[in-house]
């Protein structure tokens, strides 16, 4: 981002914060870029707000955001759940909460399990009353936004050759496999429960659940399998922490893993992700504008490395998800 357009940002974002909360802005630091969407912290008299602005998102998505996080939070969970002021601007949706302090998720087997019962809390929260929203991976059952034709399109980022038909090519085959008698169990799924959308505030406080964009009423089998490998996928001892994870998620689960093909749920959900994650990089193909281009050149540089890193980690996660079935643990 340029330092012009940074500079800018940081007044909007002073300007956002006093015009919705009716506070005095004392100072601005830009807090991180995601994919969609800027970060600021606003220090302010009464303390200090974050204001975020999503590029792609209307106000009332941020609102649905939370009603998903409100209903966790009936359940016990800690969210950020305050929204304090919500405003379209300049093409882009303008929010602001309050600021949650804490840390990054320690890999214990004691923090592990105090996630694992917290994504357990989300999944038995109560459904009714809540926003329609397409899933994320809704691509997996009704193939309607795209996916499917953009794998065929990998060659333009050079990745044709090492996954464009073969990742299609294990999906179906995971879903058919899936598809044998197993049945969905229906309840709120997170969609992006990992470490960057948690905070860690010790073991006797436990975790916030930060980033409700993608929560939904849905297959909470499917949302633990993602939420394993992305909280596994680079843990230095996966096995170890996959226990400690299910522990504490069986601890209080809205339902019984007996039966729940935990490996190929695991497997599936990663490769879905890195499919959506191919149709983000084909739609920033197409754009021109300064957000997209150093993640465009960075796969363009780094595609086969950065397949090779991710299929090294997911094969950790399947083994450590395969040995919790053979022992137990995931029954």
């Amino acid at each position: 981002m340029a330092v012009n357009n940074q500079q800018a940002l940081c007044c909007q974002a002073r300007r956002v914060a006093q015009e919705l909360t009716r506070k005095d802005a004392r100072r601005v630091v830009f807090l991180h870029e995601g994919i969609a969407g800027m970060n600021y912290r606003v220090e302010t008299e009464d303390g200090a707000l974050v204001v975020r602005f999503d590029l792609r998102r209307h106000a009332q998505e941020v609102r649905d955001d939370s009603a998903f996080a409100l209903r966790a939070r009936e359940n016990g969970v800690e969210t950020p759940a305050d929204l304090m002021g919500v405003v379209e601007i300049h093409g882009s949706t303008a929010s602001v909460r309050p600021f949650v302090a804490g840390s990054a998720v320690p890999e214990t087997q004691e923090a592990l399990s105090r996630i694992g019962g917290t994504l357990a809390a989300i999944h038995d929260g109560c459904v009714e009353h809540l926003p329609e929203r397409r899933s994320f991976y809704s691509f997996l059952d009704d193939r309607s936004d795209g996916v499917w034709d953009r794998l065929g399109e990998a060659r333009q980022i050079g990745w044709s050759r090492l996954y464009s038909a073969p990742l299609g090519n294990r999906i179906l085959d995971l879903l058919a496999r899936r598809g044998e008698g197993e049945q969905a169990r229906i309840g709120i799924a997170h969609g992006d429960f990992k470490e960057e959308n948690l905070i860690w505030h010790g073991p006797d406080n436990g975790v916030c659940v930060l980033d409700w964009e993608k929560a939904h009423v849905g297959d909470v089998g499917f949302d633990l399998g993602l939420a394993l490998f992305h909280v596994l996928r680079k843990s230095k001892s996966p096995d170890n922490h996959l226990r400690a994870f299910l522990s504490g998620y069986l601890s209080r689960a809205p339902l019984s893993l007996e039966g729940v093909r935990l490996g190929l749920l695991t497997e599936l959900a990663g490769l879905a992700w890195f499919a959506r994650d191919l149709v983000f990089l084909q739609e920033a193909m197409t754009r021109n504008d300064e957000e997209f281009a150093r993640r465009r050149e960075y796969f363009r540089l780094n595609g086969e490395a950065s397949w090779s890193a991710w299929l090294s980690e997911l094969r950790a996660v399947e083994t450590a998800v395969d040995g919790a079935v053979c022992d137990g643990t995931a029954q």
